[in-house]
């Protein structure tokens, strides 16, 4: 996995169902195949946009693995604008290898 452009990730996130405008602010690599992207709202509201090769279906687990090793609270998940029931996207035109993504609005612990 590689770290994305600016553009790359507003683009992203064009694909969920969020009506403000979301800012960069930082970029980790928290595992050898996961990024996470801290984005904020003109009013600071912080989110977060997960990036891995692999995410589980339930959604409560990548809550509580963000909330045990990132110290992050996961307020909502932002669902992408088709979600069909599901609070990821799959996006297969950055890499080898499908990349899956998450949007969720969180707090600080």
């Amino acid at each position: 996995m590689r770290f994305l452009e600016k553009i790359e990730i507003e683009q992203i996130i064009t694909l969920f169902a969020i009506a403000c405008k979301l800012y960069l602010e930082s970029s980790t690599q928290i595992e050898p195949d996961a990024f996470l992207y801290k984005l904020i709202d003109k009013i600071g509201n912080k989110y977060g946009l997960l990036c891995r090769d692999y995410m589980q279906d339930d959604k409560s687990i990548e809550a509580r693995i963000l909330y045990q090793e990132q110290a992050l609270i996961v307020l909502n998940w932002i669902y992408p604008i088709d979600h069909k029931n599901d609070y990821r996207i799959f996006v297969k035109n950055l890499d080898s290898f499908t990349y899956m993504f998450a949007l969720f609005k969180y707090e600080d612990v």
